[in-house]
């Protein structure tokens, strides 16, 4: 039987389209799983979350996928709080039940930029209110200056990290495409790798279930190794 993984998805209330509100998700995320023979199963932004249990009688595996609206537009206001929750708190609750009922059910889970901000915080991690891109060298905004495709900065991941089993390097450019920071790791989980500047950029939990966070969009990025993160990844959760 081939694999179903769920994809989590966004809301904007009808500014794309005047009047018309849309549930949308990263097409390359899509793309990722059908390429490698998967069914993907759009998890869509529900009023009503406590329908969102039923998906995980039937998903064997999940995508907490990342948040592409901020890129134009900055969600960080001065004094703002609890910004992942703030700026979108529909999308926020049904993150949070998701991956609550994912972890419970040991459902394995990875997290991509926002999803991997959301897990953090979910779990007891802390994340910043602050844009850490100010006065900093490392670019972990790179916006409209550079496309998705390409990187802007290294990141160096923990030796005997699932994160460095599956990409099967020790240091790797990646793109960035966040203002706020993660600035501790849950208890139960480990940091799996940080940029130069010291920023939390993937954690993993501990025990036999498989989560993994990463602050990067794995997704949009080409060549052999991320193709091969991917291929990895599968295989990996085919032994769950």
């Amino acid at each position: 039987m081939k694999m179903r993984i769920g994809v989590t998805s966004g809301w904007e209330p009808g500014m794309v389209v005047k009047g018309w509100p849309l549930i949308y998700t990263v097409k390359p995320v899509i793309e990722k799983i059908e390429k490698l023979g998967g069914i993907p199963i759009i998890i869509p932004v529900l009023e009503n979350t406590d329908y969102l249990a039923d998906y995980m009688e039937f998903l064997d595996g999940i995508i907490v996928s990342g948040e592409v609206m901020s890129i134009k537009q900055n969600v960080i206001k001065e004094g703002s709080k609890n910004i992942l929750e703030t700026s979108n708190p529909l999308r926020y609750k049904n993150e949070a039940v998701i991956i609550r009922q994912a972890l419970a059910q040991n459902v394995p889970l990875l997290g991509i930029c926002r999803g991997y901000q959301v897990l953090v915080v979910i779990e007891g991690g802390t994340v910043t209110d602050e844009d850490i891109n100010i006065n900093n060298s490392i670019i972990h905004q790179q916006g409209e200056l550079a496309s998705p495709d390409k990187t802007v900065h290294s990141v160096t991941m923990t030796p005997g990290s699932h994160l460095q089993n599956l990409l099967g390097v020790d240091t790797i450019m990646v793109n960035s495409f966040h203002r706020q920071g993660v600035k501790s790791a849950p208890e139960g989980y480990r940091i799996s790798a940080v940029s130069p500047d010291g920023n939390i950029e993937a954690i993993e939990k501990k025990g036999k279930t498989f989560v993994l966070g990463v602050q990067f969009h794995p997704e949009m990025l080409g060549g052999d190794i991320w193709e091969q993160f991917f291929v990895r990844l599968f295989e990996h959760l085919k032994q769950k």
